[in-house]
């Protein structure tokens, strides 16, 4: 049994359940151990059996239980490709990386591209897997910084999400006030329909009736049918386009029968316009069963328009930590001096590995965790510990 360990970033969590539902999902698949899904980091942390299963297989689980895993794509040049009498060595060892999803090669260009999970590949993980398939990469592969793409990622979905909430929010506000003059159209006896509306309804009717005189006194005549047809106007955008990630949440969720938040909200939401619609469009229908025809535009708006801010701020928290985490991780050395061949050699912190001999200068960071062997300092442990004083260091420590 071969056990690796992957770390999947996993796309379209919005709460604990959909955690929950990606977890059970990796735990119940072909060759899986162990599944972990941690939803503030939205990464899952997979223990499996590479001789029953791999990445593909993994991200078709995950997508198969209505959400996607983050990834990315490289393309560089491979040294006389087009000689080659076949590019099937070259690909299946690209494919054999941990990480790789998938590896295309092109004698043509004479470059070959890979889709591959971020942070789990390297460039020095590609350029070997091309060296072991008797070929050499025309110019070193570009390294990426996951860190950096995540900051990335992360500007992109709070800009998309503003742009979403302030379209929810400016339509609320009309929204409101339409159904504030709806609502002062509506009688106040006993045999009137007010009697059915809740406490703040009652406590909004005196603003109603006032914004109503107060258009009366201009002279504008109102018709009721056509401020329910331009609520519903100006409401479709709202749905269509900010309320369109709960809506395909939904629809996932239907599909793999899984329920979470984006079900609660496409479900209310969606429902409450569609009864609007028939109300607006067909009102006798309840006027005949004795009910009012009642719209309820401003509701829909307002419920995206709230639960976008929450995601909102959310977006945000998880930025500020993200980008608290990348400077922690600049302060890490990027090279380390190795003794090899009894030779001191630079080399990036990356290519170290367990049984190396490092040599630590005075002044210097420690790259990568170890014993002490030989010489005697004080260590600034601050990163790790919290503690400003330098720590005494001696061999065999």
């Amino acid at each position: 049994m071969s056990k690796t360990r992957i770390i999947l970033p996993i796309e379209g969590m919005t709460c604990a359940s959909c955690a929950a539902t990606v977890q059970e999902a990796l735990t119940g698949a072909t060759g899986v151990t162990s599944a972990g899904v941690n939803f503030a980091t939205n990464k899952a942390a997979i223990e499996y059996d590479a001789a029953q299963t791999n990445v593909a297989q993994l991200i078709k689980t995950v997508r198969e239980a209505g959400y996607n895993c983050g990834k990315a794509s490289v393309t560089f040049g491979i040294v006389d490709l087009h000689y080659a009498p076949s590019v099937a060595p070259l690909e299946q060892s690209l494919a054999k990386v941990n990480g790789v999803i998938r590896a295309v090669a092109n004698q043509a260009t004479e470059t070959a591209t890979v889709d591959y999970i971020p942070g789990v590949v390297s460039a020095e993980d590609l350029e070997q897997a091309v060296d072991a398939a008797g070929f050499a990469v025309a110019a070193p592969i570009a390294a990426e910084d996951p860190l950096e793409r995540e900051r990335i990622a992360r500007r992109r979905e709070i800009r998309t999400l503003t742009w979403k909430f302030v379209a929810a929010a400016a339509v609320t506000i009309v929204a409101m006030i339409g159904s504030m003059l709806l609502m002062a159209d509506r009688p106040m006896g006993e045999n009137g329909t007010m009697k059915q509306v809740d406490l703040m309804g009652r406590l909004l009717m005196p603003l109603a009736v006032w914004l109503r005189d107060w258009v009366a006194g201009r002279g504008w005549v109102l018709d009721l049918g056509w401020i329910k047809w331009g609520l519903a106007g100006v409401t479709l955008p709202v749905v269509a386009w900010s309320g369109q990630q709960f809506y395909k949440g939904t629809w996932s969720g239907f599909r793999h029968r899984t329920a979470d938040m984006n079900t609660l909200i496409g479900v209310g939401t969606g429902a409450a316009y569609l009864y609007s619609l028939v109300a607006t469009a067909a009102p006798t229908v309840f006027l005949r069963a004795g009910l009012p025809a009642d719209v309820y535009y401003e509701a829909v708006t307002a419920i995206i328009a709230l639960v976008l801010l929450g995601r909102l701020l959310e977006a945000r928290a998880k930025g500020r930590t993200s980008e608290a985490i990348r400077r922690l991780a600049a302060l890490r050395a990027k090279s380390a001096h190795v003794v090899r061949d009894r030779q001191e050699v630079d080399i990036p912190v990356e290519a170290v590995v367990v049984g190396d001999l490092l040599i630590v200068k005075p002044g210097e960071k420690v790259p990568v965790d170890g014993i002490v062997t030989e010489g005697a300092s004080a260590v600034d442990e601050a990163m790790l510990t919290g503690e400003p004083m330098p720590v005494a260091k001696k061999p065999g420590d």
